[in-house]
């Protein structure tokens, strides 16, 4: 089977996100929005990128089942494939099956020592171990600061790259400095903080953190990043 590999043209690369960039500095990263912007496709992207760089990555959601999940990777692969992925669209998504692992938990059981048990365990029996972790569905409430603090532990002692999902306020959306609030409680434990928010028929990727406000644009057709228009 042909080795995937990210196209030169990667579109990640822009945010300074694509997998040679993310992989040297490692640390704690957030995708954050309202409801129903893009934040799973984006992980996800994120997720695939790096399974075409030939790493692993360990998929935790904490909403959805493992089917819903596959369904946005078959989705999301389908559409990388030939565009910012040098494969088609079956080849891709057969080769990250081998390199993904998909993890579900209720929100109230999930935590980092769970985590950090699972991941042991399947490192221990030679199943999987992870070069990048991502979790979708993290609750982001007044008592946050503790479980934050603890993954970031355990994404520094297993020197592993963690992602994270935040979702913000309906009402926040519309002013961009408000939209920042929910994260601006949390923004001293992050490396590295990716804001989307809708900015007329356009969904706009923002780094508000570790970029320089770099940004470009998520498209709502494939839910792909790609380069904003000038």
């Amino acid at each position: 089977m042909t080795q995937p590999k990210p196209a030169s043209s990667n579109p990640l690369a822009l945010l300074g996100l694509d997998s040679e960039d993310m992989f040297a500095k490692g640390g704690f990263g957030v995708v954050f929005s309202r409801a129903g912007v893009g934040k799973t496709a984006f992980l996800v992207q994120l997720a695939i990128n790096a399974m075409a760089a030939g790493k692993r990555a360990l998929h935790i959601s904490l909403n959805d089942p493992v089917s819903k999940i596959n369904l946005w990777y078959k989705e999301v692969s389908g559409n990388a494939a030939g565009s910012f992925i040098d494969m088609t669209g079956d080849d891709l998504f057969e080769t990250i099956q081998s390199r993904r692992f998909i993890m579900t938990f209720k929100p109230e059981e999930f935590g980092a020592a769970k985590l950090e048990e699972r991941v042991a365990e399947l490192a221990d029996q030679n199943i999987f171990s992870p070069d990048i972790i991502a979790i979708d569905g993290v609750r982001f409430d007044e008592g946050a600061d503790g479980l934050l603090s603890d993954l970031k532990a355990v994404s520094e002692k297993r020197r592993v790259p963690m992602w994270l999902t935040m979702r913000t306020h309906r009402q926040e959306s519309g002013d961009k400095s408000q939209a920042l609030k929910p994260f601006s409680d949390f923004a001293h434990l992050f490396d590295v903080a990716v804001q989307l928010y809708p900015e007329g028929k356009n969904i706009i990727v923002r780094r508000v953190k570790g970029g320089d406000g770099v940004q470009a644009l998520l498209d709502p057709a494939t839910m792909l990043v790609k380069k904003a228009d000038r």
